[in-house]
């Protein structure tokens, strides 16, 4: 814990696990099964996108991926104010919100409504972070308006996803209804 024993934050051991949580995001990013491609548009604090693997969508590499981004959600709940902080705690906010946005495009056909409340919430946490450090730090004010535009971009790719799934499921279920229709006419005869 980055908290000392008068309830202080240590800056530096809260830079440390900062660092520790960004630097495994980037060694395992670009193994993990996270498409950076639709995340073109968040460039703050951001290096080169790379592409990925070919093989398990959820290997281990995604996995730890998505754990440091987490685990640096979680640092900006810490009791420490956050205009304390510095330019590199931006810079791990933003890469934080970029796997969530990745792991919320990558998942949301498959997974249930909790799991993509629960990194809603992680984004909302992140984005309302950079806000508040925006005073202090510019850079935050760019990032934040960068992933709340990947962000709604993504919720509107899924509410249309949803909305063509509800009105399939309709479709084939009124063919299904008129499908049987002629069968029970012919039993009438």
């Amino acid at each position: 814990d980055a908290l000392r024993p008068d309830e202080k934050c240590d800056e530096i051991m809260f830079q440390a696990y900062i660092l520790s949580h960004a630097a495994s995001i980037l060694l395992h990013r670009p193994f993990s099964h996270l498409d950076p491609a639709y995340l073109h548009v968040v460039t703050t604090c951001e290096p080169p996108k790379s592409h990925p693997a070919l093989s398990n969508r959820f290997n281990t590499h995604t996995k730890h991926v998505a754990t440091s981004a987490t685990a640096l959600s979680n640092m900006i709940i810490h009791r420490t104010p956050l205009l304390h902080h510095t330019h590199f705690f931006v810079c791990a906010v933003t890469l934080s919100s970029t796997i969530h946005l990745s792991r919320w495009n990558l998942t949301a056909v498959e997974s249930s409504h909790a799991d993509q409340d629960d990194l809603r919430q992680l984004i909302r946490v992140n984005i309302g972070a950079l806000n508040k450090i925006s005073a202090v730090w510019i850079c935050a004010q760019r990032a934040e308006a960068q992933i709340q535009r990947v962000a709604q971009e993504i919720y509107n790719n899924i509410s249309s996803m949803e909305a063509q799934r509800l009105l399939a499921g309709r479709a084939v279920r009124r063919r299904i209804k008129e499908a049987r229709l002629p069968k029970d006419e012919e039993k009438e005869e």
